[in-house]
């Protein structure tokens, strides 16, 4: 099998397809697959330099795509659109069979920097003329890839309001990246955690989705023992700092900004609670990791969240945007309870053998199929 990948990112860089593309393409190759990668990057091989306009870069990646798909038998991305939409022109071009893969709502995303708004009023009512455009672009993809696999169930039924047969999806949910660290209380020293305090980490990009805010309001409505660490960047930043000095809760606020992949895990197994208060989630890597780790999870009861934790069974839900039910559900750390849940949670995991599995049978099934049936 020669497969060709698209995406967006790609190691070493950090994200949700750089981190997949690691861990599965040694898998494929394992099985004497010949897999190659174009991504947007630095330039180097197997990327496409991100210097220049937008259009450029475009025509740049279909170009090296086109070439690349010459003698691949399908292709796949990982993008819904700036790898996602040169796929499709060039597995019509090729007529190769596509197969995309959903692992968020770019779209959503883009509109809540100026419009937070939940993810169902989202889909369910008129959107700007650039946004509508994104999103069409975004179904439109979909519709038109030969086979679509979706990271969770909400996507899933994303997929299925933007036009894709259900017999066209698969569910295959992420696999969690797990780093073999020592047990939690020499973590808490290496990190120099004060063992009489309960910390809570929040580790996500600081962008208005996400709604760190509303974390660091809870913390105001919690014990003065209770500190959060805020691990990652983006524009909320500054805000998030300001609000923290507001409140009066500064001192209990500890900004990390942006750490390697391992010390965001050292920092999630010393922790007593992973905390999301996103407005919606394809799935979360972050989530998984913790659950991973074996820290409970705290996470807004929201599409996608929803998809991965059932309140009080192997985690916990609370209100979106709320800060005093924010802070009634962290009072559960302190019950015997949270060990039960923390055990649940772990077992629900997935493996990155059974991501491989299922993604080389949905791949080898095209193959079967004429190229160009869609």
């Amino acid at each position: 099998m020669n497969l060709l990948i698209a995406s967006g990112i790609a190691p070493p860089e950090i994200g949700g397809p750089a981190t997949y593309l690691e861990h599965l393409v040694p898998l494929l190759q394992q099985d004497g697959w010949h897999v190659t990668t174009l991504a947007f990057g630095d330039g180097r091989p197997g990327t496409i330099s991100r210097r220049g306009i937008f259009p450029l870069r475009f025509l740049r990646y279909t170009r090296r795509l086109f070439k690349l798909a010459k003698s691949c038998d399908v292709i796949y991305t990982l993008d819904n659109f700036s790898a996602g939409l040169p796929a499709l022109i060039v597995s019509t071009l090729r007529r190769k069979p596509l197969v995309s893969r959903i692992g968020g709502i770019f779209a959503y995303e883009e509109e809540t920097k100026r419009n937070p708004r939940p993810m169902t009023a989202f889909l369910s009512s008129r959107k700007r003329p650039l946004i509508s455009l994104l999103f069409f672009i975004q179904g439109l993809i979909l519709r038109h890839s030969n086979h679509v696999i979706a990271t969770s169930p909400f996507l899933a039924n994303v997929c299925a309001r933007q036009g894709v047969p259900l017999e066209k999806i698969s569910i295959i949910t992420t696999a969690p990246v797990l780093h073999k660290l020592p047990d939690r209380k020499t973590l808490r020293n290496e990190l120099h955690l004060d063992p009489h305090k309960t910390y809570l980490v929040s580790a996500s990009r600081l962008i208005p989705h996400k709604d760190v805010a509303t974390i660091i309001r809870a913390l105001a409505e919690l014990p003065q023992n209770y500190h959060l660490i805020i691990i990652g960047k983006g524009p909320e930043e500054q805000h998030l700092r300001d609000l923290a000095e507001h409140i009066g809760v500064s001192n209990r606020v500890n900004f990390l900004l942006k750490q390697t992949h391992e010390t965001t895990q050292k920092y999630l197994k010393a922790a007593d609670a992973y905390v999301l208060n996103s407005t919606y989630e394809g799935l979360s890597n972050t989530a998984l990791e913790a659950i991973g780790q074996g820290t409970p999870v705290f996470l807004s009861r929201v599409e996608g969240n929803t998809d991965l934790v059932t309140d009080s069974e192997n985690g916990y839900l609370f209100t979106q945007g709320n800060p005093a039910d924010i802070a009634k559900k962290l009072k559960h750390l302190h019950t015997p309870d949270i060990i039960r849940i923390t055990s649940a949670a772990h077992v629900r995991l997935s493996t990155w053998e059974n991501v491989h599995a299922k993604t080389k049978h949905v791949l080898e099934s095209l193959t079967l199929n004429t190229p160009n049936s869609r």
